[in-house]
């Protein structure tokens, strides 16, 4: 077109091995961006999305690991071969997939937030930006003094942002921004992304959720092993809502396999190793768990859903209530809890070892924990990679070598091959394309009816939750404020934050 602003030509990254060419993780990419457009790009996990927003922002190194070729050309300037540290940073931004990995983890956000404002805008204009992107996403003052291990992950997703927002680049690569968030934050995500669409900058938005593309975007491209295959419109709502993944109910519901009463916990204070210190992060959380039955978890990103997940794994310290398991066991070993629960993190990239191939990551569980000798162990780590829909060519291959959907899969047979009781899964498929999304979902509940296994699923997803769960657990600030069946509470719900979070999903 001809008033584009970033125009991509023959873009071609190639993976080597050895010092000799290999795979191409992209195969000549053309597409243009014009001033003022909101791009959506789609695609399965792995198809090269974010090898392209790395690409596009300068943070592939052409040398020994990967060769880069093309043209990327903004505003009429080459920029390939151009270090991103040599670039100005208003020029293209972006927001990456991994808003944790993304943040300093010893300085505080407040700090961070700053020293973008004082490499990019003038002194008089630095905080009058800063407060406007923190209300813009609904961000507190409050949370500038805290640390990211202090926020919860759609916290730090919306934090990550709001650096790209202060300083308005002329393009904003974001890679899954509201992947992490609950509807309500989606949607003030979105609509501040519109606003800086609408001062002039050029968005290219990569999710999965084609819904959300089909909601904002003008344009939506579609890639598939490295290539773009689709580049047209789009229109609002195109895409239907998917099969049900509906499992035949607990027949044993009288017998709990998880008890929890009045659980409370503390928000750890700076410098402090211990969980009585702090603010409040979960008030009295009461519910019980049927083995078979999948108990969802919502609400608004910070709420304490996260944090509860932790607490029934032993990773984070209750000051008050009880956890039973199995009607009685209320102290497990840590070998106990291991086959009684398992935990799949909200952050794949960060609980999978970076030094450990994607073989010993799932082999490591099953020899500690199981009786699989070392001679059947290969077997197996296939089994369970065949079950998340991936094959024995990853074997070899280490996290960073994964795209975040095969991450988060790898996670999932990490934590189910050891067929625990209960599986606490904390948004386990925000990272996957639609159709592994629903994949992994058919999985979970198949899995959950051949080892009666209790699933609890943190979600901001409400469509995953309507197919898989059978009750609702509705969380704010800490407490419980709506419980129930699924049908029921999303039907007819009482509470204003369900309502609230039910309305920003239909849009």
């Amino acid at each position: 077109m001809s008033d584009s602003i970033l125009e991509v030509r023959d873009l071609t990254v190639t993976l080597r091995h050895r010092g000799a060419s290999g795979r191409r993780l992209l195969d000549a990419i053309d597409f243009s961006v014009a001033a003022g457009e909101f791009v959506g790009l789609s695609g399965p996990s792995g198809s090269g999305k974010s090898t392209l927003a790395l690409a596009l922002l300068g943070l592939i190194d052409d040398g020994k690991q990967a060769s880069v070729s093309g043209s990327i050309e903004l505003n009429g300037g080459q920029l390939l071969g151009q270090p991103a540290a040599q670039r100005d940073g208003r020029c293209i931004a972006g927001i990456f997939q991994d808003p944790v990995a993304a943040l300093n983890p010893v300085r505080t956000v407040g700090s961070q937030l700053r020293e973008v404002a004082q490499r990019h805008l003038p002194r008089g204009s630095r905080q009058s930006q800063v407060q406007s992107a923190l209300s813009s996403l609904q961000l507190p003052d409050a949370l500038l003094q805290r640390y990211p291990f202090q926020l919860s992950g759609g916290q730090c997703q919306r934090i990550a942002i709001c650096m790209a927002m202060v300083i308005s680049p002329a393009v904003l690569i974001a890679d899954e921004p509201t992947s992490a968030l609950d509807t309500l934050s989606q949607q003030a995500v979105m609509q501040a992304l519109d606003v800086l669409r609408q001062q002039g900058s050029a968005i290219v938005l990569i999710s999965h959720d084609r819904r959300l593309i089909g909601r904002w975007c003008d344009r939506s491209m579609v890639m598939d092993a490295g290539r773009l295959t689709v580049n047209q419109a789009v229109s609002e709502g195109e895409l239907p809502g998917g099969p049900k993944y509906r499992k035949p109910a607990a027949s044993d519901g009288n017998s709990p396999v998880l008890r929890c009463h009045g659980v409370v916990a503390r928000h750890r204070a700076n410098g402090s190793s211990k969980g009585n210190r702090g603010s409040a992060a979960l008030a009295g959380i009461t519910f019980e768990l049927s083995a078979g039955e999948t108990l969802a978890v919502v609400g608004p990103s910070g709420c304490g859903k996260s944090t509860l997940a932790r607490v029934l794994v032993g990773l984070h310290p209750a000051s008050g209530g009880r956890i039973q398991w199995g009607g009685a066991l209320e102290r497990p070993s840590r070998r106990q809890r291991a086959r009684m629960a398992q935990l799949v993190f909200q952050n794949p990239a960060l609980s999978l070892s970076p030094t450990k191939t994607v073989m010993k990551l799932i082999a490591e569980p099953m020899l500690l924990h199981t009786t699989v000798s070392r001679s059947q162990v290969k077997d197996e780590v296939a089994k369970w990679l065949a079950r998340v829909g991936l094959s024995t060519e990853l074997f070899d291959r280490y996290p960073h070598q994964l795209s975040g959907g095969q991450q988060q899969r790898i996670a999932i047979a990490r934590a189910i091959c050891l067929e625990p009781r209960v599986l606490i899964a904390d948004e386990p498929v925000a990272a996957l394309d639609d159709d592994t999304r629903q994949a992994a979902l058919r999985l979970l509940a198949q899995i959950q009816v051949q080892h009666r296994m209790a699933l609890i699923l943190i979600s901001h997803d409400l469509s995953s939750v309507t197919k898989v769960s059978d009750r609702v657990l509705v969380m704010d600030a800490g407490r419980v404020v709506e419980l129930g069946e699924t049908a029921g509470v999303l039907a007819a719900p009482s509470h204003p934050l369900t309502q609230a979070l039910l309305a920003a999903d239909c849009g």
